[in-house]
């Protein structure tokens, strides 16, 4: 799509009110995340770890889950059937990310940390599987549901139980220093 199009469609979108420039802002950055997570990060090669291969996302896998107070969130499957979570850090444009096996992932979710330095900020999250249940806890807080932000002054390499709505309780295990 060419420069003057966009022009076009903006100028054509903002003549219709707030709630379309807000409708436009919201799909032009889904669809920025889309590109993102299908054509830069498999362009890197696996930048994000061996798990997080250049097939990284299959078409039409990626999901927002939303943003919380962190964060933004999103799921997507790989071409192997792994799960992948992924988060950009709250008002800045540090991300982090991780695969893992849909058998790991009922079992413990999946997790990662990441840290925007310059900002001081380091964020260890878990997305959890459907029939976790969590609750109040000094070990984290829920940031979204199904997603859970563990407190910084949790020891590294802490085991979490988090019940579960069937089957035994998750166990996370949170990780060690960056």
């Amino acid at each position: 799509m060419s420069v003057p199009m966009v022009v076009y469609i903006t100028q054509v979108i903002a003549k219709r009110g707030p709630l379309a420039i807000i409708l436009a802002c919201t799909l032009v950055a889904a669809l920025a995340a889309l590109a993102f997570f299908l054509v830069v990060l498999p362009a890197l090669g696996g930048a994000w770890g061996a798990n997080a291969a250049p097939d990284l996302a299959v078409l039409g896998s990626l999901r927002l889950l939303g943003t919380g107070e962190q964060g933004t969130y999103w799921v997507a499957r790989n071409q192997g059937g792994d799960v992948c979570y992924w988060y950009e850090l709250g008002g800045s444009s540090t991300m982090g990310g991780v695969c893992t096996t849909p058998e790991r992932f009922n079992a413990e979710g999946v997790g990662a940390r990441t840290s925007d330095a310059p900002n001081g900020v380091t964020i260890e999250s878990y997305l959890l599987p459907d029939r976790a249940v969590p609750g109040h806890s000094a070990q984290y807080v829920v940031e979204l549901p199904g997603v859970i932000i563990i407190d910084p002054g949790t020891p590294s390499f802490s085991q979490i139980k988090i019940p579960a709505s069937t089957g035994n309780p998750l166990a996370i295990h949170t990780l060690g220093p960056l």
